[in-house]
């Protein structure tokens, strides 16, 4: 086994957990693990890269500094493992964009539409000046796991996913820390989400419309990955909306963890509407009114979303839960 360990020093404030955060999927999230130790955090995913699987590790060596600005700017420690010298070699030259170092957001909070925001998303800004928008280059696993996610109860899409993840995936890596979660999976490559039985999608909870689109986008996945990797943003979101079962929704979730898009608006969300009425106008709206309410913030508007979710800001809730539904004996 192969490992790399290096120190990346912020360019800005970045909060390990709330910048990673965003890519798990629920807390026995497969792909993903926060371990808490004595005090110390850190933060445990796997990739792919040139064929290979690698695990990640991202941690902060203890210090006693109790000035916010300067505990968001300490070194992070990364520690990667893999059986490839070349895998190592390409997480570790794009792993800051994971720690969204890329993701500068002066020109948002420097921007005089900024002070027009609800004191609520300044003050969340100020109290949260770490959180980022991570950019990680994993385009088939946030393809995949948008297209799961798509139309059903984030219970539905977990569940599914986990089935098959922990099914299929290969094992993580395996490190020489004791801390390392024993269970950790590495997402599956796009040839096994092409060829799976459709039994496997009947017993993990996939209807036929998010099953049939997760196969037409694993057959494109290769020329995919080959165009996200032209840098060519705007044709990876045309391709992606070429794909039979991708939509709006579905392209936005995907941009935004995969090159860190800042401006991807989820739009025909079950919820986001509503919370982004509520939160900058204190009535909730529909997808017209949210695009229009985030008009001043154009070139930012997930940045805004983003900071809806750090304050925590939701319309109280007036109707029960939409319901589950196990399409496994349909």
């Amino acid at each position: 086994m192969l490992r790399a360990t290096f120190m990346l020093t912020p360019p800005h404030p970045v909060h390990l957990p709330q910048t990673l955060g965003q890519m798990a999927r629920g807390h026995y999230d497969p792909l993903f693990r926060i371990t808490r130790l004595q005090g110390h955090t850190k933060i445990w995913t796997t990739a792919t890269a040139d064929g290979s699987d690698v695990l990640l590790s991202f941690d902060r060596l203890p210090e006693n500094i109790y000035n916010l600005h300067e505990r968001l700017m300490r070194p992070i420690r990364v520690r990667l493992w893999s059986e490839s010298a070349q895998a190592l070699q390409t997480i570790g030259t794009s792993v800051h964009r994971w720690l969204g170092f890329e993701d500068d957001w002066s020109a948002f909070t420097e921007h005089p539409a900024f002070q027009k925001l609800p004191a609520s998303l300044v003050v969340a800004h100020r109290e949260n000046p770490g959180v980022r928008i991570p950019s990680t280059g994993q385009l088939t696993r946030h393809a995949i796991t948008a297209i799961a996610e798509q139309r059903v109860t984030g219970i539905e899409a977990m569940g599914g996913l986990r089935a098959i993840i922990k099914r299929y995936g290969n094992d993580a890596p395996r490190s020489d820390d004791p801390d390392q979660p024993k269970d950790l999976k590495v997402f599956p490559d796009a040839s096994v989400w092409a060829s799976l039985p459709s039994w496997v999608w009947h017993t993990s909870g996939f209807d036929g419309a998010r099953s049939r689109a997760i196969v037409e986008y694993a057959q494109r996945a290769d020329s995919l990955e080959h165009l996200l990797r032209t840098h060519n943003v705007a044709a990876v979101a045309r391709a992606l909306n070429a794909v039979p079962g991708i939509g709006p929704w579905t392209i936005a979730e995907t941009l935004q963890q995969t090159v860190g898009h800042p401006d991807a608006i989820s739009v025909g969300d079950y919820h986001l509407a509503h919370t982004v009425g509520y939160a900058l106008t204190g009535r909730r709206t529909n997808d017209a009114g949210m695009i229009e309410l985030l008009r001043p913030w154009a070139g930012h508007r997930h940045r805004v979303v983003t900071l809806i979710k750090v304050a925590r800001i939701q319309e109280p809730r007036k109707s029960a839960r939409l319901a589950p539904q196990d399409h496994r004996f349909h």
